[in-house]
């Protein structure tokens, strides 16, 4: 957060390195609180609700963060930022349960974990880059970096509302575009569902 120069973040919200520690206690409190009840939410809506749901509010509250003008500002948009996120991994887990068998989650949940530390790298060099900006438009690196980040989070939020499938019983027009084009969508094991889709056509 610009360490070592005059516009960074604990100057500018006249903060102490002990009030800038209480951010990550202020974030946790809530996600932790609110993992469970998020995650029973889901069960009253469908998983492309409960994600978008999920990075939507996130990302409102992440840009929030750049329009902190002190200590108190900060706090409260870091603590809905924790209760807005929680409940996104453990969603994202009963989704993959929903659309793929016992024998097939391991290799995406690995994917999904490699994924995860990807995005540190990718979240350190995108500050890095960001540093550059500092003071352009009268604004400070960090608020670019939390305007930034909210925004793309918005991006993504609706091209999950778009695309992402939910619950396999809710998506019939699957089967009856299989069954149109000649093919079979075999049910999961056991008691899931899973797009897996064999042709049949070659044995007509």
């Amino acid at each position: 957060m610009n360490k070592g120069e005059p516009r960074n973040i604990i100057n500018e919200l006249h903060m102490t390195t002990n009030d800038y520690a209480w951010l990550s206690t202020i974030y946790t409190i809530p996600f932790v609180l609110a993992e469970i009840p998020s995650n029973l939410i889901m069960k009253k809506q469908t998983p492309r609700l409960h994600v978008t749901r999920i990075v939507g509010l996130w990302s409102i509250a992440a840009c929030c963060h750049a329009a902190a003008t002190n200590r108190a500002g900060l706090l409260v948009a870091r603590f809905f930022l924790g209760l807005f996120e929680a409940g996104l991994y453990p969603g994202i887990l009963a989704q993959l349960t929903y659309w793929y068998r016992p024998d097939e989650l391991a290799v995406r949940m690995v994917v999904l974990g490699l994924l995860g530390s990807f995005s540190g790298i990718l979240s350190a060099i995108l500050a890095w880059g960001i540093t550059f900006m500092n003071g352009a438009g009268g604004l400070s690196a960090w608020r670019y970096m939390f305007l930034f980040e909210g925004l793309l989070g918005l991006a993504l939020a609706i091209v999950a509302f778009i695309w992402l499938p939910n619950l396999y019983s809710l998506c019939a027009g699957v089967c009856m575009i299989a069954s149109f084009i000649g093919l079979t969508v075999v049910t999961n094991k056991p008691a899931l569902y899973a797009l897996t889709i064999t042709a049949t056509a070659s044995n007509a």
